[in-house]
């Protein structure tokens, strides 16, 4: 069985030669950490949004704000911290 990658060059699905399977491996990889930086921004404007409504509503300027904006920053770092932790973890099976 044949899958087509592009319109000019097609890997084979069954024995993929080892090179190919490292370049996969490390082009998913590439992919999960990429996302690091994006999820870090979506956490910190989700908390600073939610802080900012609810000081609208219950008239605490800036003080909920910031808690949210904290709480978001704090989000963030640990997804960072999960995502560096898989990939140190996916690292050390590679080589094993």
């Amino acid at each position: 069985m044949v899958v087509p990658v592009c319109y000019f060059r097609a890997i084979p699905m069954g024995g993929m030669a080892e090179g190919h399977d490292d370049k996969r491996r490390s082009f998913i990889q590439l992919a999960k950490l990429s996302s690091i930086g994006l999820e870090m921004g979506v956490a910190v404007a989700l908390g600073w949004a939610i802080g900012r409504w609810l000081d609208g509503r219950f008239g605490t300027q800036p003080w909920l704000m910031l808690t949210f904006l904290l709480l978001g920053v704090a989000a963030g770092f640990k997804g960072v911290y999960a995502a560096a932790r898989e990939a140190v973890q996916r690292t050390r099976d590679a080589k094993d």
